[in-house]
């Protein structure tokens, strides 16, 4: 029995597979946290923050349940992957069964109630290939028969994306990497991106930003690769 919790992290660009007493296995994705609690009864992990994905060993007599922001999720066995991030927590089955809640708001003498595993009519179930986002207005509807890869992308440390805006694809490789990239045009954020990168180089990703026409890269003062297009009307340099 674990009375105080253990504390596991991750740095920016860093990942961590995790082995858990019980025999399940987080694996922690760039800049995340998680606080283990393994008990008699009992077994519960808090993601703090970041992303994280979950390998639980089969164990009915011990619920293992997964706290991020106000997402309660409870499993005796399954590969499920939860993503937190500012406007919300994404939920994904990879394989078996996951129960979904949203944690009560109600306050009982100062501290938040929790109803996990009580069966209410409110808990979603999830199965292999469903994904659900949970926001502070509660759980979203749910997605099934999802495209798991490009959310599984991340443990082999690929970043891959299906019509994504570049505004969101930028984001993702600011999670990785110091070296930031920024998009200066509304129009580029627009612009879809189709495509696997290597979720460690974003020079490469650079790269590909500069051969799209009408597109010049600048290094801002604190070193950021700053996209953004072309102004047509200024004048063209003359090599010398």
């Amino acid at each position: 029995m674990l009375e105080t919790p253990q504390v596991f992290r991750t740095a920016l660009g860093e990942q961590r597979s995790v082995l858990l007493a019980d025999g399940s296995r987080v694996t922690l994705n760039t800049g995340s946290r998680i606080d283990v609690s393994l008990q008699n009864g009992r077994r519960e992990v808090r993601l703090i923050h970041g992303e994280a994905l979950f390998e639980v060993a089969h164990d009915p007599a011990r619920p293992f349940v997964v706290r991020a922001a106000n997402a309660l999720l409870q499993d005796v066995g399954t590969l499920f992957n939860v993503d937190m991030r500012s406007n919300g927590t994404a939920v994904t089955v990879v394989e078996g069964r996951l129960a979904v809640e949203s944690e009560s708001p109600r306050e009982e003498g100062g501290v938040q109630a929790a109803h996990i595993g009580t069966g209410a009519p409110e808990a979603l179930v999830l199965g292999a290939k469903d994904r659900v986002v949970i926001t502070q207005a509660g759980l979203g509807a749910p997605q099934h028969g999802v495209n798991v890869v490009p959310i599984m992308a991340w443990t082999q440390r690929q970043l891959m994306f299906e019509h994504r805006p570049l505004s969101e694809v930028a984001e993702e490789f600011n999670r990785y990497n110091k070296d930031r990239i920024d998009i200066d045009s509304a129009e580029l954020k627009r612009q879809e991106v189709t495509g696997v990168f290597e979720a460690n180089d974003p020079a490469s990703f650079v790269a590909f930003l500069s051969s799209i026409p009408g597109v010049e890269i600048r290094t801002g003062a604190n070193g950021a690769h700053i996209v953004a297009m072309r102004n047509p009307s200024a004048p063209k340099r003359v090599p010398r």
